[in-house]
């Protein structure tokens, strides 16, 4: 049976973005005891911020976001500190991480109005 009292000592619930509101569209990669994680997170001033990250602001923009990765070498236990991976003028949905060997990715879509792009990055950690 799964507990789901978060106070529970079997859950290791960790806020890895370090932030109170304003994170959406988490993805994981993991490779052997390596996890790697990407988001969304609002830039300061946007509005995004303003309404939490959850878009029940009122209105159907969500503001400008920037692509965050971090990483733990512990299997989750802890994490470095965030990188930003893009700096967005827009949205920047849907952040995705792959690793190969010692390669990660990071994908995302960059939502410009009009236009939507895909974009990549590889991330280079020390």
């Amino acid at each position: 049976m799964v507990d789901e009292d978060p106070s529970s000592e079997a859950l290791d619930v960790l806020n890895v973005s370090g932030t109170i509101g304003g994170s959406r569209d988490p993805a994981l990669a993991v490779n052997g005891g390596e996890v790697m994680l990407v988001w969304q997170e609002a830039r300061s001033g946007s509005g995004a911020a303003a309404d939490g990250g959850d878009g029940e602001s009122g209105s159907e923009e969500w503001g400008r976001f920037d692509v965050v990765f971090s990483r733990s070498l512990d299997g989750g236990a802890t994490w470095e500190a965030p990188i930003t991976v893009a700096q967005s003028a827009g949205a920047s949905p849907e952040p995705q991480v792959a690793v190969a060997g010692s390669t990660i990715g990071v994908a995302w879509l960059e939502d410009r109005p009009p236009d939507v792009d895909v974009r990549f990055a590889r991330v280079v950690c020390p």
